[in-house]
């Protein structure tokens, strides 16, 4: 560790999420100009199985945000740009580099798969065709491709709506919206019309988290896909019940005490 000039901005970058990219910023917890001390909460992130937040690694005062709520980080990106105080900041390889703000990182180079089962499409021609076909490899992210195995869907289907056409996760969710809107719902839960809750007074709508937006659609796909099965039996009880009959006209009236079928 080493002691950095007071007034010299510093980075604060994302630390190691793991397997997790592209995670949710859900809350920033600061602001410009605050004071910040060491292991203070700067923004919050949400992955797909929880929240987390991200703490200042030293003292001193929020020079500048490079990131606000509603944007995807992974490891690495900058958070935040911080004028320490003058105590000693731990040394760390990135914090040689000028901090840059935060941009998409650039798409991966596409390679020549081997043979696949998908027919090969002519270079030119007028027949119309899906978005995104055509492309060797779909510019996602890991997370995004995940959702969509999860989903089913075919990621060459779809056209980004990000920087340089990247694939976004609301661009996996209107494309099965769209899917489910051309598919008969037969068999389907129905739909529950909408209700203006506000004649019974005011009321206040909060978005659903990551968590939530995940969890809901794979529980209504369970109650929908799960069997649901009462099972009935018989059994002869008769020697029981004649049991009970027994014990209550004997010690159960001695001592104030009636045994029922529920605790044989």
């Amino acid at each position: 560790s080493g002691s950095a000039k007071k007034g010299a901005p510093q980075p604060v970058t994302v630390p190691n999420l793991g397997d997790f990219h592209d995670v949710d910023v859900i809350e920033v917890l600061v602001q410009p100009g605050q004071r910040v001390d060491a292991g203070a909460s700067l923004i919050t992130l949400e992955t797909d199985k929880a929240a987390m937040d991200v703490p200042a690694p030293f003292p001193g005062v929020i020079h500048t945000l490079q990131v606000k709520t509603g944007d995807q980080v992974s490891e690495g990106h900058v958070i935040a740009l911080i004028e320490p105080s003058g105590e000693p900041i731990p040394a760390e390889p990135r914090t040689a580099e000028t901090p840059s703000p935060p941009a998409v990182s650039a798409p991966p180079i596409p390679h020549p798969e081997p043979q696949t089962a998908r027919p090969s499409q002519p270079a030119t021609g007028s027949s119309p065709r899906q978005p995104g076909a055509g492309r060797l490899k779909p510019y996602a992210g890991p997370a995004v491709r995940k959702l969509a195995r999860t989903l089913g869907v075919d990621l060459t289907h779809l056209s980004g709506s990000g920087s340089r056409g990247r694939i976004l996760a609301q661009d996996i969710h209107a494309y099965v919206r769209r899917a489910l809107d051309r598919t008969p719902r037969s068999g389907m839960l129905p739909e529950v019309p909408a209700y203006d809750y506000s004649r019974f007074g005011e009321i206040e709508q909060q978005p659903l988290t990551r968590i939530q937006k995940i969890s809901g659609p794979r529980l209504v796909a369970s109650w929908l896909n799960i069997p649901h099965v009462t099972q009935h039996d018989e059994a002869d009880i008769t020697e029981v019940d004649a049991l009970r009959i027994r014990l209550n006209q004997g010690d159960g009236k001695r001592y104030g005490i009636k045994l029922t079928l529920l605790l044989l």
